[in-house]
């Protein structure tokens, strides 16, 4: 499956990560527009998304089930 967040055309664009999406946001405060609001928030969003989609497809957060090697 392909990750849908890469497209860097996007209106709505994810950042590498969390902490750059809340960077981006914080450089456009105060945010006075409804719109605006809206973008800042479907980068998060998509970001969030980008981030998982990478664990997932790395691996990373999966429960790891402890076997018994009782003999």
């Amino acid at each position: 499956m392909a990750d849908p967040s890469t497209n860097k055309q996007s209106l709505y664009p994810c950042k590498d990560s969390l902490a750059e999406a809340r960077e981006y946001i914080n450089s456009q405060l105060p945010i006075t527009s409804p719109n605006d609001m809206h973008a800042a928030l479907m980068i998060y969003h998509n970001t969030l998304l980008h981030v998982k989609f990478k664990e997932r497809l790395h691996g990373y957060g999966k429960p790891h089930l402890k076997t018994s090697t009782a003999s």
